[in-house]
């Protein structure tokens, strides 16, 4: 019998901002989760070190206050550019404060 390729067990969605491409896919492989759709600026010229400045899911719910959750076998969609992110997140939020 086959399954749809979705795990019962549910963990905190990763959190990949500021990761280099690289290492975003080495985390989404070792969460056994799925690249979905790539967002890449148009001035990169190496992808691989590239930094993820935004990710869908987020990793917290801003509204509900609380870690959204996610199975292996979903999928992440990433946004990556040039210049790494400062990282300045609250506990409530997953928005990068400029």
């Amino acid at each position: 019998m086959l399954g749809n390729g979705i795990g019962g067990f549910e963990f905190p969605v990763p959190d990949f901002i500021a990761l280099t491409y690289r290492e975003a896919l080495k985390r989404l492989d070792s969460g056994r989760l799925i690249l979905g759709a790539l967002i890449v600026d148009r001035n990169i010229t190496d992808t691989l070190n590239a930094f993820v400045y935004q990710q869908s899911p987020a990793r917290f719910d801003a509204e509900e206050k609380k870690t959204n959750r996610i199975r292996q076998g979903q999928t992440v969609d990433l946004w990556i550019g040039v210049r790494q992110p400062e990282r300045k997140m609250d506990s409530t939020s997953d928005k990068l404060q400029q």
